[in-house]
């Protein structure tokens, strides 16, 4: 039976499994010296080809086995099932234009739960007002990939509407600023898909967090929760789409 996270993006432990998506594929090797086992989805062909191996757009996870998958992501949803999780089909149709791509975007943090109102799928918010979760709308649809949390209280963001509706829940937020992360295709990619807690004390940056313009900005910020930065490799910072983490050690 797998140690699935309590808190979707929070480990309290060093992470054994997770989910990625075909972007991720240059830093497979990486994860895996790490001791973390990746589990990858299948190509979103609806989506515009730089997002089609971003994860976030086609997989949410509401904690302790719970995940919310798009109908491509039929196989991995049926792994999650074999190994004792609840993997639920949404029938959520992505498209290639903006907002249809991102029914997916969202983020739970605690008993919060961050999101578009307008962009998120259905099903999702409805499952989140059922579990009585506190809905923090927000307009940026790519929530998640706009959002990186680091604890139940604190997060880092690259949108200053984020940082604004969260601010005003008591998050302690660390804005900075874009053009540090690359994604293919786009004018640059967003702190959240190229960043992800991978123990309770490391947040480990796809590339090299040196090159980050506001490096130590997150350093500081990352100080005061006891935790440290992490860089996978010496590239770019690349947006991959983030990692959706299935298990964790057991303590």
């Amino acid at each position: 039976m797998k140690h699935f996270l309590k808190n979707p993006f929070l480990p309290d432990s060093d992470l054994k499994e997770i989910i990625v998506g075909a972007a991720a594929e240059p830093f497979i090797n990486d994860f895996n010296a790490l001791g973390i086992k990746t589990i990858v989805g299948d190509s979103e062909k609806a989506l515009q080809a730089p997002v089609r191996g971003h994860i976030d757009m086609s997989v949410m996870s509401f904690g302790s086995g719970l995940y919310y998958l798009s109908k491509t992501q039929r196989r991995i949803g049926e792994w999650i099932d074999s190994v004792g999780g609840k993997a639920v089909i949404d029938d959520e149709n992505l498209g290639y234009e903006y907002p249809l791509d991102v029914p997916f975007n969202c983020v739970i943090i605690g008993t919060d739960f961050i999101c578009n109102s307008k962009t998120v799928s259905p099903q999702i918010l409805g499952v989140a007002i059922s579990r009585n979760l506190r809905i923090i709308d927000v307009k940026q649809g790519y929530t998640k990939c706009s959002l990186c949390p680091v604890r139940e209280n604190a997060v880092i963001t690259d949108d200053s509407g984020i940082e604004k509706a969260l601010l005003k829940y008591g998050y302690d937020v660390l804005k900075v600023s874009k053009g540090s992360v690359r994604l293919n295709g786009f004018d640059y990619g967003f702190i959240g898909g190229c960043s992800a807690m991978i123990s309770r004390d490391i947040l480990l940056f796809l590339g090299n967090f040196e090159m980050h313009s506001d490096k130590d900005r997150i350093k500081a910020f990352l100080q005061n929760y006891g935790i440290t930065p992490q860089s996978l490799n010496g590239d770019d910072l690349t947006d991959i789409g983030s990692i959706i983490p299935l298990s964790e050690q057991q303590l």
